[in-house]
C-alpha cells in the first residue's frame, strides 16, 4: 500500500512540477474599451482582467504595454522586402508585423531589433491561425517583453496560445478581437 501511495504522491509531484513549467507565459485578452480608457485617462480603469491584477510587477507591465502599443514611439515596419519604415527617433521599441510568412525576416541579424520591447501582429484572416511565432527563434530581440496579436475576426484564448510556440516567462502575449479599420 506505501508503494501505491508514494508511486501515487511522485506521480502528483512531477505532474504539479510540469504543469507549473508550462504556464510560462501569461495570455491576455484586452478590448478596445481598454484601449479607450488608457487614451482618454493615461491609464486602463476598467473591471476587467487587466485592471483586476494584484501583483504590482504585472500592473507595471499592463501600463508600459498599453503605453508602447497607444503612443507615437520609434516603430519598425516589416514587409515583403524586409524592414520597410522606420518612424520615430531614437531606438525603435516596437515592430509591426502584418504577416506570419514574414517571420523568417524575425530571425536574421538586425540591430535595430535588439531595442523592441513590442511586437505587433495582425492576423486579418482566420487562415492565418495556421501559422505560428516561434518566440525561442527571435534570438535578436533582446528587450522583447509583449507580443500583442490583433484577430481581425472572431478567434479564442486558446488559438492564440496554439500560435505563440516556445514562449517563457518574460513575455507577456496581449491579444484582442477587433475590426477592421
Amino acid at each position: 500500500m506505501k508503494k501505491i501511495t508514494l508511486i501515487s504522491l511522485a506521480t502528483f509531484l512531477i505532474f504539479s512540477i510540469l504543469t507549473v513549467e508550462g504556464q510560462t507565459t501569461n495570455f491576455i485578452k484586452v478590448t478596445e474599451t481598454d484601449f479607450e480608457a488608457v487614451q482618454l485617462n493615461g491609464k486602463n480603469q476598467n473591471n476587467n482582467e487587466i485592471a483586476s491584477r494584484s501583483n504590482i510587477k504585472e500592473k507595471n507591465d499592463n501600463q508600459r504595454f498599453f503605453e508602447i502599443a497607444n503612443k507615437n514611439v520609434s516603430v519598425i515596419y516589416i514587409d515583403n522586402d524586409g524592414v520597410s519604415k522606420v518612424f520615430g527617433e531614437g531606438n525603435p521599441i516596437k515592430l509591426k508585423l502584418d504577416d506570419l510568412q514574414l517571420q523568417s525576416l524575425l530571425k536574421s541579424t538586425n540591430n535595430l531589433f535588439e531595442s523592441i520591447e513590442l511586437i505587433i501582429v495582425d492576423l486579418k484572416r482566420q487562415t492565418d491561425l495556421n501559422k505560428s511565432i516561434n518566440v525561442s527563434g527571435l534570438t535578436e530581440f533582446k528587450n522583447l517583453k509583449y507580443i500583442f496579436v490583433k484577430c481581425y475576426f472572431e478567434c479564442s484564448g486558446d488559438q492564440i496560445r496554439e500560435l505563440i510556440l516556445n514562449s517563457n516567462p518574460n513575455i507577456t502575449v496581449y491579444y484582442i478581437m477587433t475590426s477592421q479599420s
